[in-house]
């Protein structure tokens, strides 16, 4: 009898032990990882990992860069081309998916993205506007040609306090949408190489 009780009270006690900290590690994931987060860093080719920590400047204002000698990405697959500073190196890290990096750059979250895979929210414009205002504390929206510009700063979770350049514009039958973390130099050629963007 007393090796029952005993054993019952070590099973109650794995199992109690065990619910607890399923409760715990799911909780701490959400926390680290919401949804929207997660999207987020996808969007902008971070990969997720506890120790990504981005290096955020303060804001300063943009300056319009010579485009005179800059080179010309064009993507036939996609149906889009737009111009680029010699020096940098334009790469597809994904289907759809493409960085425009300086030549050395060796941070995989730096870099300018463009996402024309057309994944939600990125399907409709109206849901891709939203979801960018859910995700960022919007101090500036503008436009520049066909694109939705917003500067801000993230407001949940690993990308809370990060500062961001986003951009939207029409595409086949949702949005093209680009961005990047708000540091130099990427900050400083955004609207230049948006300026230049055109389907082809």
């Amino acid at each position: 009898m007393r090796r029952k009780t005993l054993f019952l009270v070590v099973v109650v006690f794995v199992i109690i032990s065990g619910m607890s900290a399923a409760f715990i590690y799911k909780d701490t994931l959400l926390n680290l990882f919401p949804s929207k987060q997660k999207q987020r860093f996808m969007d902008i080719g971070l990969q997720i990992s506890p120790t990504t920590s981005p290096v955020v400047e303060a804001a300063t204002t943009l300056t319009p860069q010579n485009t005179e000698n800059w080179e010309l990405y064009s993507n036939t697959e996609y149906g889009f081309k737009f111009l680029y500073p010699m020096g940098y190196k334009v790469e597809e890290r994904d289907p759809g998916f493409i960085v425009l990096t300086t030549e050395g750059e060796n941070v995989p979250q730096a870099g300018i993205s463009f996402d024309a895979r057309l994944n939600p929210p990125y399907d409709s414009f109206t849901d891709a506007d939203r979801f960018i205002k859910e995700s960022l504390d919007v101090s500036t929206e503008t436009g520049l040609n066909n694109w939705n510009i917003y500067q801000g700063v993230g407001k949940e979770s690993m990308v809370k306090g990060i500062e961001f350049l986003d951009a939207i514009t029409p595409y086949k039958d949702g949005v093209l949408k680009a961005g990047t973390i708000y540091v130099s130099p990427y900050k400083d050629i955004f609207n230049e190489v948006l300026k230049s963007f055109s389907l082809l």
